[in-house]
């Protein structure tokens, strides 16, 4: 009982009770520091009655009963004190709470004045600052590009989306006009006339599809709405031009879409991995029993080695779907990143078995470690090496190559602007580049050359370099891949150990 009044008294009721408490506390100094004194002062007046004069006794007693007005008087004094503290206190904090629900409600344009004191005033400039960052951001980003032109055809505003979605800076379009603007820019017809339309003839547009092309030649459809901007008399100021880009928006859905269908199939992938591995096994083991039982130069020996061979390539593809259905890491410890491409670089010239090619490597001395699964990362460099000695390879089959042109080149070093964190220098980052001088990736597949079975390659399983992008996120890491100087080039980037966490301690861990 005494907890709910309590509650009730000092936290349901709080601004009452500061009205409450400060002038009682400041009555309640005033008045003690006197109170107590005359007390005392009375009663050794009343015991010792007798030894004085009347005069005098007379005298005190009145100087008393003054003294005890005096008394009266200045514990009002603190009373009044005490409101005077509590409503500068508190009438600043109701603003203060007024302006955090207008801002709760979605309302960022109320501002407030606070300067009854310093600290508080510091607080109402800091809300006020919040607020407008806040009502910047949802302007600028959450409601789409716009553009703002006057009644001279002037731009007067345009906002980020707008630039990203145009492809230009905001020196090339305020203080422009939007037909030089527009005429200056590869837009479709279309999207020139809807613009002019509404800006000539005052014709509001709502959601108009259409198309256009940026500066970069980009092609962009987007959805258009033109408002007409009136004066309070009326009178036409200008055309507020609302712009939606619908092709980034067509792409966050089937990114969405793709990664559930991803989900779906890594879950079934694994589900038939275990499946099928379980009879191979088996299969391949009685295929060897034949075998050891037939004649060294019996005939039917080249078809059980045949089938022992498929059988194996087909528990690799088994082995490729389960990495990426169920990807797993041990323990990350510090790794040094050359001595991991080393070993990857025997191994890809051991199961690749090409010859006669160039390999140019090119290592920072210095590097720093990475935090990594060792095994995981060979296996990621592998993928890329293997792929570059098969894209060498495809290239000698359709245009054998001049001497010296079969070349694969790695390269490692330290770029300290990598991977920042706000408000510091960054932790730098680690960078792998593994280029060749194969056969170019295909451009029909040049996009999706990282999603799981896609491959130009007749025996191929689509599956080296989604892996590959599997182990490189699991370690926070980067991967891309471009043509640069007649070399295809992947690069890698991971974060450096100096300054990072152990993969299990770093937020998110495995990131898709």
């Amino acid at each position: 009982m005494t907890n709910r009044l309590f509650q009730f008294l000092f936290k349901k009721r709080l601004s009452i009770s500061l009205f409450i408490i400060l002038p009682a506390i400041g009555a309640l100094i005033a008045f003690s520091s006197g109170f107590v004194a005359l007390t005392l002062v009375d009663n050794f007046l009343a015991q010792n009655d007798g030894l004085l004069v009347s005069d005098t006794l007379f005298q005190a007693r009145s100087a008393l009963r003054y003294i005890k007005l005096e008394v009266l008087g200045f514990t009002l004094l603190g009373l009044a004190a005490g409101l005077g503290i509590a409503y500068a206190i508190l009438h600043p904090l109701r603003r203060i709470l007024a302006g955090a629900r207008q801002a709760a409600l979605g309302d960022f344009t109320a501002g407030l004045k606070v300067e009854n004191l310093d600290e508080l005033g510091g607080l109402g400039k800091d809300f006020n600052l919040i607020v407008s960052s806040l009502d910047k951001y949802f302007v600028d980003y959450l409601t789409g590009g716009w553009v703002l032109i006057d009644k001279t055809g002037k731009i007067v505003s345009i906002n980020p989306i707008a630039l990203a979605i145009l492809g230009c800076a905001t020196e090339d379009a305020v203080g422009r006009r939007y037909d030089e603007l527009f005429h200056h820019l590869p837009q479709e017809e279309e999207f020139k006339a809807l613009i002019a339309e509404a800006f000539e003839n005052q014709t509001a547009h709502a959601n108009r599809e259409t198309g256009l092309v940026a500066r970069d030649g980009r092609k962009i459809r987007v959805s258009l709405s033109a408002s007409i901007l009136k004066n309070a008399d009326g009178v036409f100021v200008g055309v507020a031009v609302s712009i939606k880009n619908l092709t980034r928006a067509e792409e966050i859905v089937n990114h969405m879409e793709k990664t559930d269908r991803l989900a779906a199939v890594g879950t079934l992938a694994a589900g038939l991995a275990h499946e099928i591995r379980n009879p191979l096994g088996a299969v391949r083991g009685l295929t060897q029993l034949l075998q050891e039982r037939l004649p060294e130069d019996a005939t039917v020996r080249a078809y059980t080695q045949t089938m022992v061979k498929e059988i194996d390539r087909l528990d690799g593809v088994v082995s490729s779907l389960l990495n990426y259905a169920q990807p797993t890491m041990r323990e990350a410890q510090l790794c040094d990143v050359n001595k991991l491409l080393d070993q990857a670089l025997n191994l890809a010239q051991f199961d690749a078995g090409t010859k006669e090619i160039k390999l140019t490597k090119n290592y920072a001395p210095s590097l720093p470690p990475v935090w990594a699964d060792g095994r995981k990362l060979i296996q990621a460099f592998l993928n890329i090496l293997i792929n570059a000695h098969q894209a060498i390879a495809k290239l000698r089959e359709s245009a054998p190559p001049g001497p010296g042109c079969a070349e694969i080149r790695v390269m490692t070093r330290f770029d300290s602007g990598l991977f920042r964190r706000s408000g510091t220098a960054g932790r730098g980052g680690v960078v792998v580049e593994i280029a060749d001088t194969g056969l170019q990736v295909n451009p029909d597949i040049a996009e999706r050359i990282f999603d799981p079975f896609v491959t130009d390659k007749q025996q191929g399983t689509g599956l080296g370099l989604a892996i590959t992008r599997q182990i490189v996120a699991m370690h926070q890491g980067t991967i891309s891949f471009g043509r640069r100087d007649g070399f295809t080039v992947f690069t890698l980037e991971f974060p450096a150990a100096n300054r990072a966490k152990p993969i299990e301690e770093a937020a998110g861990g495995y990131r898709a």
